[in-house]
Order: C-alpha cells, then sequence, then structure tokens
C-alpha cells in the first residue's frame, strides 16, 4: 500500500542523510542542507520510526497514525524554523531557506498520504476487505440479514467501486456522472446525471434484468 511504501522510502532516505551528516561533521551540506549533530540525531530518529512502521508488521491504521503525527511535527518544526532558525541554539547552523521547504514539502506530503489512507485497504499482508466497495460483502449481508431480493434490488452511486460492488453482489446498477476524473470498470445498467434521475431510472425500469449473481457469500 502506498502508505507503507512512503514509510520505507522516507526512513531510508532519512536515516542516510542522519549518516552522511553525522560523518561530515557540523555545517552545511553542499551549502544549502543543516547537518549540525542535533539535525543529524533527528533525522535518525525519525528515519527510525519510519522504517519500523514501514517495514516492520505493523498494523496500517497505527502506521497511518505515525506519519499522520511525523507530518504534523515537520510542519511546527518548519513554522519554527522560519521564526527561530536556531532553534534556542540546538542548530548552531541554523536552518537554510532549503531547509525550511524541505520541512514544508515533507510535512505537506505525510498528511496527504495519511489523509489518504482509508480504513480496509488492501495490503501485501492482508487481503481486501470483503465489505470495502468494490468487493460486495456488504451489499450480500444486507441482502442476507434483511431477505432482501437482490435480483429487485439497485445500486446507485458515482464512483467505478460502486458499480463493480453491484455488479458483483447481482444487483442492478446506476452510474451517476459528476465528470469526476476515472474511468469505469464495468458498464452501469443506466448512466444519468443527477440522483433525480437516477429515481426516475429504478421507478421506470422495475422489470430489468439483473446481472448473473457471481457472488453468494
Amino acid at each position: 500500500m502506498v502508505l507503507k511504501r512512503y514509510a520505507q522510502v522516507l526512513g531510508v532516505v532519512l536515516i542516510l542523510v542522519g549518516l552522511v551528516g553525522l560523518v561530515l561533521s557540523n555545517g552545511l551540506f553542499l551549502g544549502i542542507l543543516n547537518i549540525d549533530t542535533t539535525e543529524d540525531v533527528v533525522h535518525l530518529l525519525t528515519g527510525a520510526i519510519y522504517s519500523y512502521v514501514g517495514f516492520g508488521r505493523t498494523d496500517p491504521a497505527m502506521a497511518r497514525n505515525v506519519v499522520l503525527a511525523l507530518g504534523v511535527i515537520y510542519l511546527v518544526v518548519d513554522i519554527m524554523g522560519f521564526v527561530v532558525p536556531m532553534m534556542f541554539g540546538l542548530i548552531p547552523h541554523g536552518y537554510t531557506l532549503f531547509d525550511d521547504l524541505l520541512h514544508l514539502a515533507l510535512g505537506v506530503l505525510s498528511l496527504v498520504i495519511a489523509f489518504s489512507y482509508a480504513p480496509g485497504d488492501a495490503t501485501a499482508d492482508s487481503p481486501p476487505d470483503r465489505r470495502r466497495k468494490p468487493e460486495p460483502g456488504m451489499l450480500l449481508d444486507a441482502a442476507r440479514d434483511l431477505g432482501i431480493d437482490r435480483g429487485a434490488s439497485w445500486m446507485v452511486g458515482d464512483r467505478w467501486r460502486d458499480i463493480d460492488c453491484g455488479k458483483r453482489a447481482g444487483v442492478r446498477t446506476v452510474f451517476i456522472d459528476f465528470d469526476y476524473a476515472e474511468e469505469l470498470r464495468a458498464p452501469p445498467d443506466f448512466n444519468v446525471r443527477s440522483i433525480s434521475e437516477a429515481a426516475d431510472v429504478i421507478v421506470r425500469n422495475p422489470n430489468h434484468p439483473a446481472p448473473q449473481r457471481a457472488a453468494t457469500g
């Protein structure tokens, strides 16, 4: 998954930067990147944390929380770097503009990666959640528990996952096209442009045939 891969790559990069900084001692690397000892230690620690959640068999939700927390920390450090470049004496050579922009980029990217994660996403160590679209589990369970006839039911949605879910569950599908930049994986039974049009299609087509019921459990 993207979240774990991001933690792996960033973890390795930060550890390498920290080690190079310790070898080269205090100062500025290439005149733009601060490698004061305190900064090197911080790189090693954050790199180790990223690597742990990236390479370890950690729960994806925990990995997401760690990436989110470190993203917030990077943004706080970025703001402080503009106001107090030497961080009250902890960074003797002070943060450069490059450092500040790098912290900003890492903070924003970490937040984007963290917030893009959704529980139930498949990982290399776990199968897809059967109740998460496009898997049909939630529809199959609802039909079984409530005694609903799937052949007389409809799935209305505005994403390809909605349509795939409905197809796999053996219900008729209506796609509401809001011009999102994504392609459908399977053709819906009907295409409309609004919820009211979807309701009208359902009312006018009570006997429209349902797709083959490939999923049963």
